[in-house]
């Protein structure tokens, strides 16, 4: 679904289209607010816009696992006391894309995500994944990661939003942390920028 910035825009589209569609704007506004959801993606595509547009490199192919959910990797205990290896398994959606921004957006949003039952988690991995990268690719990697949490959030959402599916506590718990997951990830960023300039 990520393979190309058309068929990302595609359904960037779609799922925008299904999450806001009139018959489910009681349940957003309720969540989020309608106005304050579409702030958010519009902020969202002028931040990665140009990455996504214009990260095309045929010369390289770029390995999207497209299914990293929490479940589909292992930790593995080293026998010393060190760090063990990261063992990641079902690579049956697995593909390559010419764009690197496209496939991490699709990865890092995917493990957001798949996260979704333990928000504590899902925040301490927004704000982990800023603080480990590389400060001169800081402002990249905010838009980066922002773009993945808005993307797999209104990719997932839609899937539940009637209220008589079975995935609609999902949908209605990832919606509902939106907003303070982005603003503990803008935080983040804030005291990077911060920390930088002293």
């Amino acid at each position: 679904r990520s393979s190309t910035a058309e068929k990302f825009w595609q359904n960037w589209r779609a799922s925008n289209a299904v999450v806001l569609d009139e018959q489910y704007q009681p349940l957003v506004e309720r969540i989020i607010g309608t106005e304050a959801l579409r702030e958010i993606l519009i902020m969202t595509e002028q931040m990665i816009g140009d990455h996504v547009n214009n990260g095309d490199d045929p010369e390289s192919e770029y390995f999207i696992h497209n299914d990293m959910a929490p479940n589909n990797l292992f930790i593995v205990d080293p026998p010393d006391a060190g760090e063990g290896p990261i063992i990641f398994v079902d690579f049956e959606h697995a593909g390559a894309t010419h764009n690197q921004t496209l496939g991490l957006i699709t990865d890092l949003g995917n493990f957001y995500g798949r996260s979704w039952p333990n928000p504590e988690m899902q925040r301490a991995y927004l704000t982990t994944y800023l603080q480990e990268s590389p400060k001169e690719n800081l402002e990249y990697n905010y838009a980066l990661i922002r773009t993945a949490v808005v993307a797999s959030t209104i990719y997932l959402a839609r899937y539940g939003m009637k209220e008589d599916h079975p995935e609609h506590e999902m949908s209605v718990r990832l919606l509902g942390n939106l907003r303070s997951h982005l603003e503990a990830l803008d935080n983040m960023y804030q005291e990077i920028k911060r920390e930088d300039s002293i």
